[in-house]
């Protein structure tokens, strides 16, 4: 079975609430209070559930506004809500749990217990499973909370069908059908109640993608023919528990992740890769072209060393020893044709009158060259980091033309300074990244266009998604919106990429280091960027980020410097 002995907490707290309010009238808070009436319930249901508000007001301004003029009673179901919503979840901190139960507890009138009463341990558990994007939009969840006990109190007898699984599963099924906006259909939440009512029959999993991948890999298990993806899953279980060491104590994500997540579905990161790759082996030159903090560095280092690491075939050679084979430079404007190939360069000299003489000093292009083709069985790679940096024309030279694919190893020139026959190997690839952002992009020759492969790398807002600060503000959905502002209003090659907030990914920040880091992102990243942008063109940037702004006709300078929840409140806002 699917039961945890370190859950036994949030079951029991479970069970309380469906004692308490499913069952019964009573608060789970407040349990000397009759508030779960099927009365208020459906009150609640129609100011709330029947009546969204559709605009880019916080979750909290939305409840206050459809709840203003409503008894306090539905403020205290709204803190039981909360309260239950909160359980399942892994991401979320106790102070954040219960600051915002305080809240809707406050606007009721009612004081929480006190921090040290057992009602509050399974909270400073913190849940049995990581909630992403979907499950932090609260208002859909605490939704289906809410027409999940309408719907066990309009039954004739409520107990019987919340001791059986498939009558509460498919009470939660006809909710969930009803909703017409399948995007407010909030299934992690069914997961979540059927895995605490009944963790013999369900697992602790409340995404349904990871439940669908499961049973795509472990399908072979699925001996009696059923629709039922749960009914699967415990297919799947109890034959598993019989050939894995794990036994009962079998768990899918701490014990079978790595086989059920490998291979179901193609990572994104291998489809950069791969294609890269791909590319470079045509056209031996690759040049990855993006927005600012789209990770084209990263990419270039993760992509040279996947070409090298690929020799395993004819060599020893292996990921983590591949520095041998790749170099890495960066044009800049004063980079010339005598650092990159060949040039004279000064010298003491005794034997001359003025003591200096000039001897011929090779560029690493012309270095790595005659490396590569030395040791021809070996593919070596060069990355020029900031590639539309530097004047390409007068960098490369006569080299252009030797640099295309067909030309390697077949055609030489005579190099001006040392008068040497030149060539470049066939097994030497030229890996560039440019930032389209960059004002010198339009200088880049179109004679080194036509020689390189131009891989696109845009920002990818999905990364974030798991990023939630104070709830309210998935960084996600925030990056989404000003980048669409930006293509708009300035172009695609202006957008702002992923990369300035993935350090916030880190699970070891506490909640005072994750808003410290994303005020310094902020305020010292991003807005200057943004400034650099729309350089003389406020009113731009204004539509940009409307919230930053004041909505009055003052006259509008630059982007003010917001912190803490100001900066939260704006982001959330955008």
């Amino acid at each position: 079975m699917a039961r945890r002995l370190k859950d036994q907490l949030l079951y029991d707290t479970f069970a309380l609430f469906k004692e308490r309010c499913l069952i019964g009238d009573t608060s789970l808070l407040w349990p000397e209070r009759r508030i779960w009436t099927l009365e208020n319930l459906r009150r609640w249901k129609k100011l709330v559930n029947d009546r969204p508000i559709s605009t880019s007001q916080t979750f909290s301004e939305k409840i206050e506004d459809q709840l203003a003029q409503a008894p306090t009673a539905l403020w205290a179901i709204t803190a039981d809500l909360l309260f239950v919503y909160y359980l399942p979840s892994t991401s979320i901190t106790f102070s954040t749990r219960i600051n915002r139960i305080r809240w809707a507890a406050e606007k009721a009138g009612l004081s929480l217990p006190a921090e040290d009463d057992p009602i509050w341990e399974a909270h400073r558990q913190l849940g049995f499973c990581r909630t992403a994007y979907k499950y932090h939009i609260r208002i859909t969840q605490l939704n289906l909370l809410a027409l999940f006990a309408i719907k066990v109190k309009e039954l004739s007898d409520p107990n019987s069908c919340l001791n059986d699984p498939k009558c509460v599963s498919g009470l939660l099924d006809e909710i969930l059908e009803s909703i017409e906006n399948k995007g407010d259909r909030a299934y992690d939440m069914r997961h979540a109640i059927l895995y605490l009512m009944f963790p013999e029959n369900y697992e602790r999993i409340i995404s349904t993608t990871d439940k669908r991948k499961i049973v795509e890999h472990y399908k072979r298990y699925v001996t009696e023919p059923t629709a039922d993806l749960d009914d699967q899953l415990l297919q799947i279980r109890q034959q598993l528990v019989k050939i894995r060491p794990q036994g009962p104590d079998l768990d899918f994500y701490d014990h079978l992740r790595d086989e059920w997540g490998r291979g179901i579905k193609e990572s994104p990161d291998d489809k950069v890769v791969e294609k890269a790759i791909q590319l470079l082996l045509r056209f031996k030159n690759l040049i990855l072209a993006g927005p600012p903090g789209t990770g084209k560095t990263y990419w270039a280092k993760q992509i040279a060393e996947r070409l090298v690491a690929e020799q395993n075939s004819v060599s020893q050679v292996v990921v983590g020893k591949t520095a041998t084979y790749i170099y890495w430079v960066t044009f800049h404007q004063s980079y010339a044709y005598e650092d990159f190939v060949e040039g004279l360069r000064p010298k003491l000299d005794t034997n001359t009158s003025n003591g200096l003489s000039f001897e011929i000093k090779y560029g690493i292009f012309r270095r790595l060259c005659e490396l590569a083709e030395q040791d021809s069985q070996h593919r070596y790679v060069l990355v020029i980091d900031e590639i539309n940096r530097g004047n390409i024309a007068k960098v490369f030279g006569e080299l252009m033309t030797l640099i295309e694919a067909d030309k390697r190893g077949n055609l030489s020139v005579l190099l001006p300074y040392s008068n040497q026959p030149f060539r470049v190997p066939s097994n030497l690839f030229l890996i560039g990244t440019m930032n389209t952002a960059d004002r010198s992009i339009a200088l880049l020759d179109v004679a080194l266009r036509r020689r390189f492969a131009f891989l696109e790398l845009m920002p990818d807002a999905a990364l974030l998604d798991e990023i939630v600060i104070e709830e309210d503000l998935n960084l996600g959905t925030c990056l989404r919106k000003i980048n669409q502002r930006i293509t708009e209003t300035r172009g695609a090659d202006y957008q702002i990429g992923h990369s300035y907030f993935l350090p916030l990914k880190q699970k070891s920040l506490t909640r005072e280091e994750k808003i410290a880091l994303l005020d310094d992102i902020w305020n010292f990243q991003i807005v200057p960027l943004l400034k650099e942008y729309f350089y003389g063109q406020t009113d731009l940037l204004q539509q940009v980020l409307p919230s930053f702004f004041a909505q009055d006709e003052s006259p509008v300078t630059t982007v003010p410097v917001l912190h803490d929840d100001d900066l939260i409140a704006a982001l959330s806002r955008l």
